[in-house]
């Protein structure tokens, strides 16, 4: 969705804070991630991890490059408040996706469409 709307904003903000959080607490050498690596490994787009870090109070600009200013304690304490609320536990569970391919094969009678039903669409 872009533009994204102010609440869609909100919605995808608190997510992607979750995400990068959590990434950041199970990440060894936090010092060593970059925002490109962050983006890698999550697919979130750069700019939304640098606007969710910033508004997290989580990144710095310094000498014209932003970094990763976060205290290990900073971000416990950010994720149990998702904890708390069970936030992980609202997420869809890849266990109940079921997928199916559908494709559609232009020799069959059922792909073809005749012309009321081509007007119709």
């Amino acid at each position: 969705e872009k533009p994204i709307s102010d609440l869609g904003k909100l919605s995808y903000r608190s997510y992607w804070s979750y995400i990068l959080l959590d990434l950041i607490n199970k990440n060894k050498d936090a010092s060593e991630l970059t925002l490109k690596q962050m983006a890698q490994q999550t697919s979130i787009k750069v700019e939304d991890i640098l606007s969710t870090l910033q508004h997290l109070k989580m990144i710095k600009h310094l000498k014209g490059q932003f970094v990763i200013h976060v205290s290990r304690k900073m971000v416990e304490q950010e994720l149990d408040a998702f904890v708390k609320r069970n936030y992980a536990g609202t997420f869809c569970k890849p266990e109940s996706l079921r997928y199916e391919l559908h494709t559609s094969d232009a020799t069959e009678p059922s792909a073809k469409r005749t012309k009321t039903e081509s007007k119709s669409t």
